[in-house]
């Protein structure tokens, strides 16, 4: 693997200063991967993105990613497991998605995000650990080009959990009477409506989601019961709506969008987004403002073997 670095004014500049050292001419139909420092990040990928999606050899499909310090020590880590660091960050962020980790966030799809008038586009946000292993730390949330902030890793279950994304790959601890149970979730559905009250959007999400219990800390309650489960339910519940409420609400402090709730005004109620929204700047400043009510449906569909 042999990394070269060159210094440019814009991407443009900085890739002819590249091909100065490369024998071969430069083709991007090969590129699988972009990462991007957050520190550029916060100030605008509006260059980045011109220039890349102006390259038809630029394939859809590749990934792109904010790394918490430099991007170049993410590109020049050597994981134990890949001999080459590119394929390592690939299948990091391709199993995710396997694994239902991390919702499918191509490029393409970013740039798809970032041109709708309601919604907002976001990127995985990744840290580079001591071993010289990445880890998706959470996603990178952006208004327009620039990025404004980032959630924590548990909370991009919450984003796909709002989505209804599937397939749901998340674990869950609750404390139920001093035992520990493990609940695995295996399937979301979502339910996403609008309705205008006073003036202002109202959504409503419902959201279903179905459960395995994986395992419990020890023998003191016995979770075959109905009683027991239902408990299990209404409290797990419980802890999944004030986290989904809570993850909204920060992405409504920041003025992005990434649930694409704007979109949804301007498929349902045409009339209200011409008459008085039309942009989306206008979009990004009443999105901090208008009521999401979240309403959870979770349900324990297997026990285990040993239902005790």
């Amino acid at each position: 693997v042999w990394v070269l670095s060159v210094v440019g004014h814009t991407l443009d500049d900085a890739m002819m200063n590249l091909q100065q050292q490369v024998s071969s001419r430069l083709f991007f139909g090969h590129l699988r991967i972009i990462v991007i420092s957050e520190q550029y990040a916060r100030l605008g990928l509006a260059n980045l993105n011109d220039y890349l999606r102006r390259n038809p050899e630029v394939r859809r499909m590749a990934w792109m990613m904010v790394s918490a310090g430099k991007a170049a020590d993410v590109m020049r880590a050597v994981p134990k497991l890949e001999r080459v660091p590119t394929m390592y960050l690939i299948s990091t962020v391709d199993n995710a998605v396997k694994m239902g980790k991390f919702p499918t966030d191509f490029i393409g799809v970013f740039w798809s995000n970032l041109s709708k008038k309601g919604q907002e586009g976001f990127l995985p946000f990744v840290t580079l650990k001591k071993e010289k292993n990445v880890e998706i730390s959470g996603l990178a949330l952006f208004r327009g080009d620039r990025m404004v902030g980032r959630s924590n890793p548990i909370e991009i279950a919450s984003y796909m959990s709002v989505k209804g994304l599937n397939p749901a790959g998340y674990r869950g601890i609750i404390d139920v009477d001093g035992t520990y149970v493990t609940l695995y979730s295996t399937n979301r559905r979502s339910n996403i409506t609008v309705d205008i009250v006073d003036g202002k959007p109202r959504f409503t999400v419902k959201i279903l989601i179905e459960l395995n219990i994986e395992e419990k800390s020890d023998e003191t309650i016995k979770i075959r019961t109905d009683d027991i489960l239902k408990r299990i339910e209404l409290r797990d519940e419980a802890i999944f709506q004030k986290a989904n409420q809570a993850f909204i609400r920060k992405t409504q402090r920041m003025g992005s969008d990434i649930f694409g709730f704007g979109e949804l005004v301007r498929a349902k109620k045409p009339d209200y987004w011409n008459r008085y929204v039309k942009t989306k700047d206008r979009w990004s400043v009443m999105y901090r403002d208008v009521d999401v009510v979240v309403k959870n449906d979770l349900r324990i569909r297997r026990i285990g073997m040993k239902a005790q």
